[in-house]
């Protein structure tokens, strides 16, 4: 096509889009992952990678049960993904760049979506970079898995990788690395870069403002209708207490292992955690539990991070302002809040990232 083009880089060359006046690459493999394994980083292709075409979304719930008769939900279809259509495979760990045409040291957005850990997709309708791309910046729009893929959590695999879970968490931070050390190649500045994220995206980042593993990856933080939520929505707690859950879930797969729930299929095994669900929604054990925790009685489930203490080498259990004060301690700059729409709403509200400059 006419407005296509090759960019090499240090993973071999790429296909991408120019698109008026902005690079454009979509669909990019940042790793590979097996199911309930962690992410082994992509760090090359053979041939020339075709970037013109968005990536697969990590299969979820709303492939098969979308629930549009639910009022937030529906909301949130009209939103972000009315009117477009999504490969859903299990190969999904991939990211779209949006740069300035012959962009060089500019700041960098690594941008993580919401969805409530267990959906939601970089291809959604908001996460474009073309604005942001036309003030110099790089924005980044990263895949990662949600649900079952994403958190499911069992002793198998801490026998296995000596951690426990929190597949989704790591897909991010992998996602963050691989950024890190390639983004040059796309005119971004690797010493710039901003994490921005919303909802369940937010509530990421703020886990990887705790992390000290994660110290000089990045040097900002922008969390969107997310952060400080620990109490009522993601309250870490170790990887273990989460098991009676998942193992409750195996049952009622009818597997006897994790083995089998590996070989399930991918369908089927959406299936049997919808049925899982819908099963204790009506016994209303998630409910009396959250309200033995003084929680309000939201109905929580145990698909959401463990954000183990074991896999973040400090305490990540404390409360808003305790979390805020030690991101603090580490120096990162940050701004959380809400706002009534996507990243698209910062295009004139940003504050400066620092200029990078483009060739001429």
């Amino acid at each position: 096509m006419e407005n296509e083009f090759i960019k090499t880089t240090l993973s071999g060359p790429v296909r991408g889009l120019m698109e008026n006046g902005v690079e454009t690459f979509l669909g990019i493999p940042f790793a590979k992952a097996e199911r309930f394994a962690y992410a082994q980083p992509v760090d090359a292709w053979e041939g020339t990678l075709d970037a013109t075409r968005f990536g697969p979304a990590c299969p979820q719930y709303r492939a098969w049960f979308p629930h549009l008769d639910n009022p937030e939900r529906l909301f949130y279809f009209r939103e972000f993904r009315e009117g477009l259509d999504f490969v859903y495979d299990e190969n999904c760990l991939n990211l779209n760049i949006y740069a300035p045409e012959q962009a060089e040291n500019c700041p960098v957005i690594l941008y993580f979506y919401g969805g409530g850990f267990n959906s939601g997709c970089n291809a959604e309708e908001p996460f474009r970079g073309y604005g942001l791309a036309k003030r110099g910046i790089v924005t980044v729009f990263a895949n990662y898995r949600v649900g079952p893929l994403g958190y499911l959590a069992h002793e198998e695999i801490q026998k296995e990788f000596g951690r426990d879970g929190n597949f989704g968490l790591d897909d991010q931070l992998t996602a963050l690395r691989w950024v890190r050390k390639h983004i040059a190649a796309f005119g971004g500045d690797p010493e710039n870069i901003t994490l921005m994220g919303q909802s369940a995206g937010a509530i990421s980042i703020q886990y990887m403002c705790l992390n000290e593993a994660n110290r000089g990856l990045f040097r900002r933080a922008l969390m969107m209708s997310g952060a400080g939520l620990f109490p009522r929505f993601a309250l870490p707690k170790p990887a273990a207490e989460t098991h009676p859950y998942w193992e409750a879930f195996q049952e009622a797969a009818g597997c006897r292992s994790l083995e089998e729930l590996k070989e399930m299929g991918t369908a089927d095994l959406f299936a049997a955690h919808e049925r899982f669900k819908q099963g204790r929604k009506r016994s209303g054990r998630d409910l009396r539990a959250d309200r033995d925790r003084g929680e309000g009685g939201r109905d929580l489930h145990e698909d959401r991070p463990p954000a183990a203490r074991e896999h973040h080498h400090r305490r990540a259990d404390a409360s808003a302002g305790e979390a805020l004060r030690r991101e603090g301690e580490r120096r990162i700059p940050g701004v959380s809040g809400s706002k009534p729409s996507p990243p698209a709403c910062f295009a004139g509200t940003l504050p400066r990232l620092s200029r990078g400059r483009t060739r001429r």
